[in-house]
Order: C-alpha cells, then sequence, then structure tokens
C-alpha cells in the first residue's frame, strides 16, 4: 500500500502531468485534487490498510528472532524502516558487506557504512580457520590470530576474497576428453615478481591499518599461499619461496615444518633405516632405573584409580621428589606426560588445572619443563577426565582462557578389535 505522496507520484507519470507547464496549471490543478480525492476515498480504506499492515507484521514475525541475533542494537530500527517504507534493508546490508572484498578487514566504526553493518559483520566474522593454514609459518599465523584478537579483523578471509578475483580473471577450467577430467590451466606468472597481486599498490593504500603497518610481506605471503594451495593445488614453489623471503626481505620465520619423530618404546621395533633417539619411559613414582638414550620422554602412569599421582597428596610430592632427583641424574626429559585422571565429583578440569599449578611450583627451578596431559582413548569401569572430543576442547579452552603452557596429548591406540 502506498503512501499519498507514492500514490500521487505514480498518478503523475501515468497520465504524464507537468506541473510546471503554466498553460495547464488550471487543468493540473483539478488532477492533483482528483489525485487525493481518488487516494481517500477508493484507494485508502480501513479494510484495505488493516489487513496491509497486518501482512507487514507476519512477514516481519517470521523473522524477528534473526534480526535480533544479527542486529542486537539496531533491530527495531530496521523494523520501524520495513513497516513504514516496505523495504527490508538488512538484505540490502547483507548483500553489500558480502560483495565487498575489504569487509573483514573493518575494525573502525568509520569503516562501517551504519551501526547495523558492523553488527551483521561481526555476526558472522567466526574467525580465521587454523586447519586452512596448516603449512603457513608459525610467525604468519601467529600475526593472523592476533590481529583478530586484538582489532577483530579476519586476514584470512579476507585473502581468500582478493584471491577470488584473481582466480576469476587469470585461470579458466577446461575439460579434457582425452582424460576425461577438467584441469586448471593459469595465466599469471607469479614466481619471482616484486610486486605479485599487486601487493605495493595495495599496501600504499591500506598501511595506516595497525595490523597491515610493517606487514606487507606476511600479507605478500598469505595472498601466495592461497593461491598455490587453494586456487593452483600446486605447492612446488612454496618451499623456494619462503627461502627467498627469509634470505631477501628478511623476514622472521620459524621455517619449521610438522614431523612426526619416532621413539623407543620397549616392546617396538623399527626398520633399520629408521633412526630413533628419544626413549619413551613410563614410571610409576617418578623413578627411571636405566636410560638408554640421551633425550627421553618421562610418562607417570596411574598405577590405581583411587591412588596415584591425581587422587593422593602423599603419593603426589614422593612422586615429585624423585622426579627431582631423576632430573639430576639424566637431565630434563624432552617431555613430561600426565595420563588423564578417572572422573568423579572430586576431580574435574579445575582440580587437573590446581595440581598441575601444584607441580609447576614444585618444579619451579626445572624452568625448560614441558608438561603434558594424555587423553584416553578407551574407558574402564570408571570414565577418564579427558575421553570424548568435548572433554578435549573444554581442557584446551580452559589452557587457552588461563593461558597456561600445558599441552594436550591425543591417545590414538587403536581400540577396534576383530572378531
Amino acid at each position: 500500500m502506498q503512501k499519498i505522496e507514492d500514490y500521487i507520484h505514480t498518478r503523475k507519470l501515468k497520465d504524464k502531468l507537468d506541473e510546471f507547464d503554466f498553460s495547464k496549471r488550471s487543468e493540473n490543478m483539478g488532477k492533483i485534487i482528483n489525485y487525493v480525492s481518488e487516494y481517500f476515498n477508493n484507494y485508502l480504506t480501513p479494510e484495505d490498510f488493516s489487513e496491509e499492515i497486518l501482512k507487514l507484521q507476519q512477514n516481519l514475525e517470521k523473522s524477528r528472532k534473526r534480526l535480533e541475533e544479527d542486529y542486537p542494537t539496531s533491530h527495531l530500527f530496521i523494523e520501524q524502516f520495513y513497516m513504514k517504507h516496505q523495504k527490508r534493508i538488512d538484505t540490502f546490508i547483507g548483500k553489500v558487506v558480502q560483495n565487498s572484498v575489504e569487509t573483514p578487514l573493518c575494525y573502525r566504526l568509520s569503516d562501517y557504512m551504519a551501526i547495523a553493518v558492523e553488527e551483521y559483520t561481526k555476526r558472522w566474522n567466526e574467525g580465521p580457520d587454523r586447519s586452512s593454514m596448516k603449512e603457513l609459518d608459525p610467525v604468519i599465523v601467529k600475526w593472523i590470530m592476533d590481529a583478530y584478537h586484538e582489532y577483530g579483523v579476519n586476514l584470512l578471509d579476507f585473502a581468500y576474497g582478493y584471491m577470488s578475483e584473481w582466480e576469476k580473471k587469470y585461470t579458466e577450467t577446461t575439460y579434457s576428453r582425452d582424460i576425461k577430467e577438467s584441469y586448471l590451466i593459469n595465466h599469471y606468472d607469479y614466481q619471482y615478481q616484486d610486486n605479485p597481486f599487486d601487493i605495493n599498490q595495495w599496501y600504499e593504500q591500506h598501511k595506516d591499518r595497525p595490523f597491515i603497518e610493517g606487514k606487507k610481506y606476511f600479507l605478500e605471503m598469505l595472498l601466495m599461499y592461497i593461491w598455490l594451495f587453494e586456487i593452483l593445488d600446486d605447492s612446488s614453489y612454496w618451499g623456494e619461496y619462503t627461502q627467498l623471503m627469509i634470505k631477501q626481505r628478511k623476514l622472521p620465520l620459524k621455517n619449521e615444518k610438522r614431523r612426526l619423530i619416532p621413539v623407543a618404546i620397549s616392546g617396538i621395533s623399527y626398520p633399520e633405516e629408521i633412526e630413533n633417539t628419544i626413549e619413551y619411559i613410563e614410571t610409576k613414582d617418578g623413578k627411571v632405573k636405566q636410560l638408554q638414550a640421551q633425550k627421553y620422554i618421562l610418562a607417570i602412569i596411574n598405577e590405581k584409580q583411587t591412588d596415584n599421582f591425581w587422587t593422593n597428596q602423599v603419593k603426589r610430592k614422593d612422586i615429585i621428589q624423585n622426579l627431582k632427583e631423576t632430573f639430576k641424574l639424566y637431565g630434563m626429559p624432552k617431555l613430561l606426560e600426565l595420563r588423564t585422571p578417572m572422573k568423579n565429583a572430586a576431580m574435574g578440569i579445575q582440580e587437573l588445572i590446581s595440581i598441575y599449578y601444584e607441580l609447576l611450583h614444585e618444579l619451579k627451578n626445572y624452568k625448560t619443563v614441558n608438561i603434558a596431559i594424555r587423553t584416553q582413548s578407551s574407558k574402564s569401569s570408571k570414565e577418564p577426565l579427558i575421553y570424548s572430543m568435548n572433554d578435549i576442547m573444554k581442557l584446551y579452552n580452559t589452557i587457552k582462557e588461563m593461558k597456561i603452557d600445558l599441552k594436550i596429548m591425543l591417545d590414538m591406540v587403536d581400540t577396534i578389535r576383530t572378531v
């Protein structure tokens, strides 16, 4: 249902009325009076108006819950605007945000067109996905995560959006009838470039942002990472490129690679070509009788469910004292492993953390000790405290929130039994 000014405008267009044609002034005045009369007598009736309002309210009610979630402080304005103009500005805001490559970098109020845009952006910004950065150097990952935690910006999402434009411009998908597969053809020369992906121009325009300033080559590496690993699916240039960034750009990269390190465990034999220089030792009391290798991992196993490191304070003190003697004899282990306690009314995550702090205090003179809690993948008569994925995430979030250096070891024992 139109408001009176909209109704008059519609009729003017239909009748091609020109109010500035003074030769038809009297005629035009009569038509305008007729428009107003028709509007109130024929177009705007109480029945039609009530029905129209009811429809608008019903439409609004269907989406009210989502509006309150997406726009917690501005949803009332959006609702009032809809009732008055019959236009959903939240839909417009969503399209603007989704179609802007630089939306993930908004962090100042001046970056947003309105408070509603800010609310929409924060609602759908879930943070960078660590699983998408497996091959990125830890220094780059830390920069991305720090920017998110401090400014609420998602550099990873921005990089994906930025590189999607290059993908559209420089790549094409072709189908080969010979091999009956589709493959990607790249038309962009990205190797050994001083200004790959026009990074220089973009950086000059955005270097005033605190999370971008001085991080030009960090951003370049992030863009190159997505180009190679996600778009081209060809990482052959990545190793050489990383070394170039370290040597030529002087980037302080750790250049670490995740790798599995075999450890010597009693009863397990490796092929001759596999070299293992770390010994894995289990102890109930913290003592080590003999060490075969210079490096070792020491695991404190729970002797009994009701009489062990976690539940018996006297025994815990004895174990800690024995650990000190072991460290004096053989040096610090690469890792001190603690098995998860059993879950009961007196033992939860907070109690586990308290005992961890107690252990840290007792070993305060051994500042290089690394401590880990090992999960348990199978149940016995009692349920382990750290057993399910929910248990693991609860412990992980507690560690993260309290900012403590406690590691989590996943027990990957195969519990499948063949019949």
